[in-house]
């Protein structure tokens, strides 16, 4: 029960990840995106502007490069309806920012995005724990 129970936990915890625990932080200096697994921080002297493409939000930088947020990604879903979290992303880094008014509230260095793994590895033992003390309930109710 407990090898089954870490294994439906596992999955739980995954899919929570890529469905809630998303998020995006705007600092003075830079953009923390959380993404399933990473944590990006991109200096804002880099940012040139943010786009929302078939639902993805994506940092456009200075070099010409296009970073894309695996977590505001787009989907089918997405494409034909929009995406809500990734346009309010984007107004929020907008307002935030000012990109697209013509003016930036921050300049920074601009160096490189760095990445780190993020992996809410607390929430984990809880949701494993969670899944056991359920099942096991449930094994007691309907046992003979």
């Amino acid at each position: 029960m407990l090898f089954v129970s870490a294994i439906i936990g596992s999955a739980l915890w995954l899919n929570l990840k890529i469905g809630f625990w998303r998020r995006l932080e705007l600092h003075e200096g830079h953009i923390v995106l959380y993404d399933y697994v990473t944590r990006t921080v991109v200096p804002i002297g880099l940012v040139q502007g943010v786009a929302v493409a078939d639902g993805q939000l994506s940092l456009e930088l200075s070099d010409g490069r296009s970073l894309p947020s695996a977590a505001f990604e787009g989907s089918l879903w997405a494409t034909l309806f929009g995406s809500r979290s990734a346009a309010r992303a984007e107004r929020l880094i907008n307002d935030f920012y000012g990109f697209g008014k013509g003016r930036r509230t921050s300049k920074g260095d601009p160096g490189e995005p760095c990445r780190s793994p993020h992996l809410n590895l607390l929430a984990l033992p809880v949701v494993i724990g969670t899944v056991f003390v359920s099942y096991y309930l449930i094994g007691l109710v309907f046992s003979p």
